[in-house]
């Protein structure tokens, strides 16, 4: 099953964002061109550029810091590997989103994930160049395949794409749960613990119902609630993104720090 997640992950995210085509998402005025190269270049950056070298980098840093331990999970069942590895990631994560809202120079790596005006499953692309090598989700998925976990590698990231999908689509599809009598407790209980559009777009937004500052978990939401950050808005973020988004300049967007606005 480990083996086979990441190509359901691949495809469910195509799906989304076929459907979402479909319905004319992509259309508005709120997708311009601009958005539709920086999701290209996010794409074909991460996955063609950046993932063969954090993984040649990775490979080099593992090998001179603990050639000891290659391969010393093995003989190790996936299932506890797996729950340390996830749980660790997940944790890593949320303190990296975190700070990023914090600190400035992470800011400008990450604000470029938050310069789109609209929530939609191509949003994941949307990134930095450099943004990749603060993600801690890629070396802790290396990390298990050093240690002779690839299955816990291809679950991890797995998860991460399909939880990813379906939290930055428009469909409000925990909305729709919310309204019916029969999965409201279900709902309300589950968001408690994973992390939904609803709390996700509420981090996407600012103005009323917008909180950029809260809700930095990816997975778990429970991280949120135990460092106080959590924040469950009654009615959608009345805008996405940020409020200077179209005056950003684009190549620092994509490029900071190699390149930097004037100003």
């Amino acid at each position: 099953m480990q083996e086979t997640l990441g190509i359901y992950a691949l495809i469910l995210l195509f799906v989304f964002i076929l459907i979402e085509t479909i319905k004319g998402f992509y259309k508005s005025d709120k997708h311009s061109v601009r958005d539709k190269l920086f999701v290209a270049a996010g794409f074909a950056h991460a996955n063609i550029i950046l993932t063969p070298l954090i993984t040649l980098l990775a490979g080099m840093l593992l090998a001179a810091a603990i050639p000891q331990y290659a391969g010393g999970l093995e003989a190790v069942a996936f299932l506890p590997c797996f729950l340390i590895f996830f749980l660790l990631e997940d944790l890593s994560h949320y303190w990296v989103h975190r700070l990023a809202h914090d600190k400035r120079w992470m800011w400008r790596l990450h604000r470029t994930h938050h310069s789109g005006t609209s929530m939609n499953v191509a949003l994941i692309f949307r990134t930095n160049l450099f943004w990749a090598f603060l993600v801690p989700t890629q070396w802790f998925a290396l990390l298990a395949i050093y240690l002779g976990q690839p299955e816990v590698f291809l679950a991890l990231l797995g998860i991460k794409l399909t939880v990813n999908t379906f939290t930055h689509t428009v469909f409000r599809w925990d909305d729709w749960l919310r309204e019916k009598k029969l999965t409201r407790r279900f709902i309300w209980c589950f968001e408690r613990v994973f992390t939904t559009p609803r709390t996700h777009h509420a981090h996407h937004g600012f103005g009323e119902n917008g909180k950029p500052m809260r809700n930095f978990a990816t997975v778990l939401i429970f991280w949120d609630i135990l460092f106080k950050t959590a924040y469950f808005p009654d009615e959608k973020p009345k805008n996405i993104g940020l409020p200077n988004s179209n005056k950003l300049y684009w190549a620092e967007e994509l490029f900071w720090p190699l390149i930097r606005a004037k100003k």
